[in-house]
């Protein structure tokens, strides 16, 4: 969603009418304008590129560039869990609230407040991402089939800056209700040049010293070269454990900071 609304933001076309409204179901692309290749899906659409999709109609699917993990607590820390209950009420229009008569005359509801539980948790949670944005732009199916490098610039520029968005707390389906109260505070940012493994997932208690070390292997045995990765990385654990490794990377404040470092390389 925080993608879709960034590329609107610019006022870029390439987006089909459901993903615009942010319902991301099986594309009808194919059945609304007769397309039968997956270049001509993404063309028509940033986040059928970025995102994948499936045609069932015209058996056309594309991989998602963009993964994500499950958001869960960490290795050996608990998580606290309550049940809030919430309610809506509406009004007449002299801002009363209305009996069952006029709560179903002018809303069509016997009851004036709706009530509603939601699971709310607290706790330390791991997360991981990976995002394979050299193939933005171009068929997997075909690669020499691409999309001009504005369109990749672009694409590129937005999925970034989507995770901006998310990790500032703007994710979930019960936002009307309750904003997540969210602070990031360790994130490792790898950027690559060339395929690298993805790193150790957030939930171990050890994933900074794990990735470190997979990125000193990764450069040690050619799958990398120093001079074409780049590690961000925030918080006092990542800090250590790449000092320990030997590994090159830039220390950023914020994980805002540290993803404008990546803006900054995908750019260059």
């Amino acid at each position: 969603m925080a993608t879709t609304e960034i590329l609107k933001s610019w006022n870029y076309k390439a987006l089909c009418e459901n993903c615009g409204r942010h319902v991301m179901f099986r594309s009808v692309l194919g059945k609304l304008k007769g397309l039968s290749k997956e270049i001509d899906f993404i063309r028509e659409c940033a986040i059928e590129d970025l995102h994948g999709f499936l045609d069932v109609e015209k058996q056309v699917r594309r991989e998602s560039l963009v993964k994500f993990s499950f958001m869960i607590p960490v290795e050996e820390r608990r998580a606290e869990y309550a049940s809030v209950t919430h309610n809506r009420v509406v009004t007449t229009p002299e801002g009363a609230i209305p009996s069952r008569e006029e709560a179903r005359k002018l809303y069509g509801v016997e009851e004036a407040m709706g009530v509603m539980k939601r699971e709310h948790a607290s706790g330390l949670y791991g997360l991981l991402c990976s995002m394979d944005l050299a193939y933005t732009a171009t068929s997997l199916s075909n690669p020499s089939e691409k999309l001009s490098e504005d369109d990749y610039k672009i694409r590129v520029k937005a999925a970034i800056l989507g995770l901006m968005e998310l990790l500032s707390g703007h994710f979930g389906a019960a936002q009307a209700r309750a904003l997540p109260i969210i602070k990031v505070t360790e994130l490792i940012c790898l950027a690559s040049k060339t395929p690298v493994p993805n790193l150790v997932h957030g939930f171990y208690k050890d994933y900074a010293k794990e990735s470190a070390s997979m990125v000193k292997t990764a450069i040690s045995r050619g799958l990398a070269k120093s001079g074409e990765i780049k590690v961000l990385v925030v918080g006092e654990g990542p800090v250590s454990a790449f000092k320990a490794e030997g590994v090159s990377f830039e220390e950023a404040k914020t994980f805002s900071e540290a993803i404008g470092g990546v803006l900054k390389m995908v750019e260059g």
